[in-house]
């Protein structure tokens, strides 16, 4: 047990999701491997952390993107009820 008075942060999952193209050129679709999103908020940033793009999920089943963004890498982070989850993809020109 830590006494630290610091609250200890929620682990991070990985592969909760596929990106499908990855690379792509910013039109891509994301599934949730257990088949649904639950009610939750997906955030694409760029590398750098600056937010690109921000939506509240209700039990969707597939989300579909067309992104105007620069090529490079993005991370994708998906936070619900059960944790936070966070993936990353390639774009290219």
């Amino acid at each position: 047990v830590c006494h630290t008075g610091i609250n200890p942060v929620s682990p991070l999952l990985t592969d909760s999701f596929i990106i499908n193209p990855n690379p792509n050129k910013g039109q891509f679709i994301i599934k949730r491997s257990n088949g649904i999103f639950d009610d939750g908020q997906l955030t694409i940033n760029n590398i750098s952390g600056e937010k690109i793009n921000e939506i509240f999920t209700a039990s969707n089943k597939e989300i579909a993107f067309d992104l105007n963004i620069t090529p490079g890498w993005y991370i994708i982070m998906y936070t619900n009820k059960s944790g936070n989850y966070r993936a990353r993809f390639l774009v290219i020109k």
